[in-house]
């Protein structure tokens, strides 16, 4: 089966997590023999103001003619898309048009706020609802219906659907795939095949790994760490970001800044069992961050946002979001009197069981064949 997938993220150019997952996907396919071609674009926002931004956006709404020509020319059995900022809103039904069955795979919430972010405990929600009614509005006119919607959660579903989106269109949940040393440290293994054995005893410090920005509640991990005082643990970040500079200068020697590391070392990292600390204040889907701590058995604390707690299922602590004083007793607690591990590694090993590589690829398989 010849398969296009259109995104506007995809390594090596680009290398967030909704591209981590298209390349997965991407990989599995072709070892099931069927031929899979990448068609990307994607816009720079950083570059642009915020002002012209919003011109940016509504041309966005529209096909991208050369990149429906391109698909078209390649002439795929299957369309398969993922984020689509940059690519045209639009590209996907010009394409479906031809007679090519288009299935959708859902990331963030960009379908209903343009930057894909929606903070949980946002201020003025009586102002922004308005906006967020009549711009997906707009972007559900021009996107059309998908013979196939994919999530990773039940939850990203539902939260479309309360703004009327998907309601002729079959939809179904598809794990997201946890590939490399990770999904290998689940099945205890190491990546030359030998056997992995995790550390008997969990390592007291803390781990972030994503943007040090404030939507990502870097702030809010920085104040709960300090109330912890004396009984502060290192806390090591990854990442890049709008505060690393900050962060950088308060000179504090708990506090270590890796910037951004590769996969390998995030690996490294995550098998010395640190707690690992997601905060983040906008509505999630199912972070990568959480699926990869869970592999090598470490305890994680997360907001309650989004998809987080459906895919996290009662394994983990749960706090509210932008909460410094819930986050820092969370983190006491665990320090003070840690989770049992055999049962934790038990829920996340049964959790993990449906991020197996190949069988997300089984499942995306069996849906591009028999349900477009």
């Amino acid at each position: 089966m010849k398969i296009a997938v259109l995104t506007n993220d995809y390594p090596p150019e680009l290398k967030g997590g909704a591209g981590i997952i298209a390349e997965m996907q991407t990989r599995e396919l072709e070892k099931r023999g069927h031929a899979v071609r990448i068609f990307y674009n994607s816009l720079d926002f950083s570059k642009i103001g915020a002002f012209r931004r919003l011109f940016v956006h509504l041309k966005d709404l529209y096909a991208r003619p050369k990149l429906v020509k391109a698909v078209l020319d390649w002439r795929p059995e299957v369309l398969l898309t993922h984020n689509l900022t940059g690519c045209g809103f639009s590209t996907p039904r010009a394409i479906q048009r031809q007679g090519i069955p288009w299935a959708h795979f859902l990331h963030d919430v960009q379908l209903i706020e343009p930057s894909g972010k929606i903070f949980d405990q946002e201020r003025f929600p009586t102002f922004k609802r308005p906006w967020r009614s009549a711009w997906s509005g707009l972007r559900k006119a021009v996107f059309g219906s998908p013979q196939m919607v994919i999530s990773p959660t039940l939850w990203m579903l539902a939260f479309h659907k309360r703004f009327g989106f998907f309601k002729h269109t079959k939809t179904t949940v598809i794990a997201n795939p946890l590939g490399g040393d990770f999904f290998r440290a689940a099945q205890g293994q190491t990546s030359d095949g030998g056997v992995y054995k995790p550390p008997a005893t969990q390592r007291t410090e803390i781990l972030f790994i994503g943007r040090l920005d404030y939507d990502k509640g870097i702030l809010t991990l920085l104040e709960a760490w300090q109330m912890l005082g004396d009984e502060r643990p290192v806390l090591n970040l990854i990442g890049q970001g709008e505060y690393y500079k900050y962060l950088k200068g308060l000179g504090d020697e708990r506090l270590v800044i890796f910037g951004r590391q590769s996969r390998a070392m995030i690996a490294e990292k995550l098998k010395q069992r640190p707690i690992v600390v997601m905060p983040s204040l906008v509505l999630e889907n199912q972070p990568t961050v959480i699926l990869e701590a869970m592999a090598f058995g470490c305890s994680i604390i997360a907001s309650d946002v989004g998809g987080i707690a459906e895919t996290l299922d009662g394994c983990c602590r749960l706090v509210p979001s932008g909460n410094s004083a819930a986050l820092a007793h969370a983190i006491l607690t665990e320090l003070r009197e840690p989770a049992d591990e055999d049962q934790r590694s038990v829920l996340q090993r049964k959790i993990l069981k449906f991020h197996n590589p190949a069988a997300a690829g089984a499942s995306l398989e069996s849906v591009l064949k028999s349900n477009l």
